[in-house]
């Protein structure tokens, strides 16, 4: 999270203040190899919503919204959001210090044209008062159906929240838990706990999955039944037939792997209204033809 020094913040500023925000943004974005991304059609949106590039209140139509990216989509940078500029980078695996070292290095190139709004004491100036002073927060997003299936996922998120870990659902603030998928975050400069944090989560659900595992063919096939005969699916509901396909595909119980579940909740349409029919019959179709 940074702000520009000398304006307001968003949630206070007039459009056009948003758009001299954005100008601004986008004219140093170019000496760090940032390019605008167009989120303006709807499908475009959906895509970037999925995969995670940018938050769900993200409005591409308010004044000065813009997002920006470089080549490979590895940093990406949602302009006049919650603050003016959200840089996020998106790495595989547990590689929070990859993806901070990318972060770190776009900012860098950033902040030789732009000026961050800062105080000696609170650090980064941000929207919220909460957010100031480092301005980053690591997020890892897992999928802990072995330990929601095993009854034990409370009392492990619990064990978590003593290293000052946050969970949030998939899709990040605000965003609901379903399908067992989790983002685990924290904010501040201690790193070690966050990671000591993920490496125990990665063994409770290793060894919960195994305990699980018998219980497994079963809801496979109940998924597969409930799929084959929707017409029309809501996000939560698609998201939880996922669930149980992704830890089938770990196990090699269907043809996909865990990289091609991952891939289709992008194509989930996982923005605009909940109660879209249309939408609804699109994730129906789509999970449908890839169950076999």
């Amino acid at each position: 999270m940074r702000n520009l020094r000398g304006h307001r913040f968003p949630h206070a500023c007039s459009p056009e203040e948003a758009r001299e925000v954005a100008e601004a943004v986008s004219e140093a974005a170019i000496e760090a190899g940032l390019f605008p991304v167009d989120p303006s059609s709807r499908n475009e949106s959906d895509l970037l919503l999925g995969s995670r590039l940018v938050s769900p209140d993200f409005r591409s139509d308010a004044p000065g919204r813009i997002v920006l990216a470089d080549a490979a989509r590895r940093v990406v940078v949602m302009v006049n959001e919650e603050d003016h500029l959200r840089v996020q980078s998106l790495t595989s695996g547990l590689s929070s210090r990859a993806a901070l070292d990318w972060v770190t290095r776009a900012l860098e190139d950033l902040g030789t044209r732009l000026a961050w709004a800062a105080h000696p004491a609170f650090g980064h100036l941000a929207a919220s008062p909460y957010n100031c002073g480092e301005g980053t927060r690591v997020s890892a997003l897992f999928h802990l159906i072995g330990l929601a299936q095993t009854g034990r996922l409370t009392s492990v998120l619990r064990a978590c929240a003593d290293y000052g870990i946050v969970a949030r659902g998939q899709f990040g603030e605000r965003s609901r838990a379903v399908g067992a998928f989790l983002q685990l975050s924290h904010t501040g400069a201690d790193r070690t706990g966050f990671e000591a944090a993920c490496r125990y989560l990665v063994a409770q659900e290793r060894e919960a999955r195994s305990i699980a595992l018998p219980t497994l063919p079963k809801k496979l096939e109940e998924s597969r039944a409930f799929l084959r005969n929707a017409h029309l699916l809501s996000l939560a509901d698609a998201l939880r037939s996922l669930g149980w396909l992704r830890w089938a595909a770990c196990e090699g119980l269907i043809a996909a792997s865990p990289r091609d579940t991952d891939l289709w909740t992008t194509f989930l349409q996982s923005g605009g209204d909940p109660k879209d029919r249309a939408a609804g019959r699109f994730r129906a179709t789509f999970l449908r033809d890839r169950i076999g």
